[in-house]
């Protein structure tokens, strides 16, 4: 157990390391959430959870990201409901996520305010994604919300690469449900855009994948 804290704890110091330097040329949402996501998604013990958690908020203060705590917590809150084994405890933590992003949400809109938007709607699309199948109201809302996402981004004019990273996990999402047209459709997307080599191989194989099933 120690080992596997020790393991999660260092990932999350890694990754906010690359952040605060700047090497990593994408949002402060995507970067957070997906790599956060990513780490706890090899491990679903809660004692980690509370110390991954513990942690990243303490860094996410430390390099001055104060004005998406209320979203961070949410997405924490939704990330125990994916992780606990217990149905019950699940859907309590699931509906107190729900309720504190449409809680926020109420709050950004009133603003009219685009990059508060468009944060709010990565936020709880990067967070309910990929959530189990059983819950598929969520991920309908996580893909609703990452549509809006890519809206507001080309409004905003966000960088390219961050467009893509969008649009390759509608992707993967359209290909785990096997919506061979939508999923090769934004992995075509991915493609025509981004200059990353590891973005636009995950893209490429999405799409000959979904050629062959149409064939």
């Amino acid at each position: 157990m120690f080992i596997v804290e020790f393991l999660v704890c260092a990932a999350l110091v890694l990754l906010l390391a690359v952040e605060t330097t700047g090497k990593l040329a994408v949002s402060k949402p995507l970067l957070l959430q997906d790599r956060y996501m990513g780490t706890l998604s090899q491990n679903g013990r809660w004692k980690s959870i509370k110390v991954a958690e513990r942690l990243l908020r303490s860094k996410m203060v430390k390099a001055g990201y104060p004005e998406n705590k209320d979203l961070q917590s949410a997405s924490l809150t939704a990330l125990k409901a994916k992780y606990l084994y217990r149905q019950k405890e699940k859907l309590l933590y699931l509906s107190a996520s729900l309720r504190a992003f449409n809680d926020i949400y109420d709050l950004k809109k009133k603003t009219n305010d685009k990059q508060a938007l468009y944060d709010f709607h990565v936020y709880r699309g990067m967070t309910y994604i990929d959530f189990p199948d059983y819950l598929r109201h969520v991920d309908r809302l996580a893909l609703a919300d990452l549509n809006k996402a890519i809206g507001l981004a080309l409004d905003l004019g966000r960088p390219d690469e961050e467009l893509a990273e969008i649009y390759l996990i509608i992707a993967n999402k359209y290909h785990a449900d096997r919506k061979t047209e939508e999923a090769r459709a934004m992995a075509q997307k991915v493609m025509a855009i981004t200059e990353d080599p590891n973005l636009y191989r995950q893209a490429q194989r999405i799409s000959a994948e979904n050629n062959r099933a149409v064939r």
